[in-house]
């Protein structure tokens, strides 16, 4: 029987596969570990293993179930998993009888969007703003959801907005100017639009800046770990029916569209945007391509099965390490922008 101790010990030694099964086993055995619950659910969402994130959360919100916070952290976990209709199925009853909390509109809002519901997810989320009108993420939310057209109501509420978001913290700042950068797009201000996102860019640069070294302290170590050894055992099988395409290349060179034009066919569904290899190929021994392959297929259908029919391939989103996608995943197709108008097999 696993015990917290067991857990810790494997967290302390950078072994995820040991965390995670002893994760698993207190899961299992319904271990009595109160408000701990929480911390087992933050590292399994860490590690995209996303059954255990939805158990252990659950533990976590019955030892307060009326405790909104652990209830938004639950639909949080649903959302992040692709499990939107159960993110909606549990804020909206909350929403209803808080109408003044603007977390449950926005997270309504940015779910019932996901799930297509342009019309529902835009009432919430303007509810949201009209709430807390200095949350850049709902207006940019808002915006990334919507054409504006001058002199619209939707627009003058945007504009509005610029006093209530200029005293926020850079993130909220950042994510506003984003959103008018979007909206003068939208009108042909082409400058103005670039303006924005200019100076949005300047603040999160200063939040997050770029690491020139550790990417290039990553880039080495897939270098030193894909050797023979690991390219002889990826092997080439052929594809299968529902095999996933991985859509991959550099930012803003054309993914996005690429992906929408592959899900046009009939066969094909969008699994959108995942960011999944990083996680896939932590302490794996040396990137081993079996151990980062199973990770992944295991990860992939976790997040996406359940939204697409079983019979479709699902065309996914992935910028990070386009070579370890052809290489350790040989299991999938390919598809690149941004390297050579092509689309290859591997």
């Amino acid at each position: 029987m696993a015990t917290a101790a067991d857990f810790i010990a494997a967290l302390n030694r950078r072994d995820r596969s040991a965390a995670v099964d002893a994760a698993n086993r207190l899961v299992a055995n319904n271990a009595m570990l109160g408000d701990q619950w929480q911390a087992i659910a933050r590292f399994a969402v860490r590690v995209a293993e996303w059954p255990l994130a939805i158990d252990a959360m659950r533990r976590f919100v019955t030892r307060k179930p009326g405790d909104l916070d652990r209830t938004l952290q639950l639909a949080d976990i649903f959302a992040s998993a692709g499990r939107l209709d159960d993110a909606i199925a549990l804020i909206a009853p909350l929403a209803q009888r808080a109408p003044g909390d603007a977390r449950l509109h926005h997270l309504l809002g940015t779910a019932y969007i996901q799930v297509g519901n342009a019309a529902s997810g835009l009432d919430h989320l303007n509810a949201a703003a009209r709430i807390w009108p200095a949350s850049g993420m709902t207006w940019l939310a808002i915006a990334s959801a919507q054409r504006y057209a001058s002199g619209s109501t939707a627009f003058a509420a945007l504009l509005a907005a610029d006093r209530d978001t200029a005293l926020a913290a850079p993130t909220a700042r950042a994510a506003y100017l984003y959103a008018m950068g979007k909206a003068w797009d939208d009108l042909g201000e082409y400058d103005r639009a670039f303006d924005a996102f200019d100076v949005g860019a300047t603040l999160i640069r200063g939040e997050r800046p770029w690491d020139a070294d550790g990417d290039e302290a990553a880039a080495l170590a897939l270098v030193n770990e894909l050797d023979r050894s690991w390219l002889d055992e990826a092997a080439l099988p052929d594809l299968g029916p529902t095999d996933p395409i991985f859509v991959t290349g550099l930012p803003r060179s054309g993914t996005t569209l690429l992906d929408q034009i592959l899900a046009s066919h009939s066969v094909v569904s969008s699994g959108g945007e995942l960011n999944l290899l990083e996680v896939a190929t932590g302490d794996a021994g040396g990137s081993v391509a079996s151990t980062v392959r199973r990770r992944f297929d295991t990860m992939l259908n976790a997040e996406t099965a359940a939204e697409f029919p079983a019979a479709r391939r699902r065309a996914v989103q992935t910028h990070e390490s386009p070579g370890l996608v052809g290489l350790g995943l040989s299991w999938c197709m390919v598809a690149g922008t941004g390297f050579e108008p092509v689309t290859f097999r591997l």
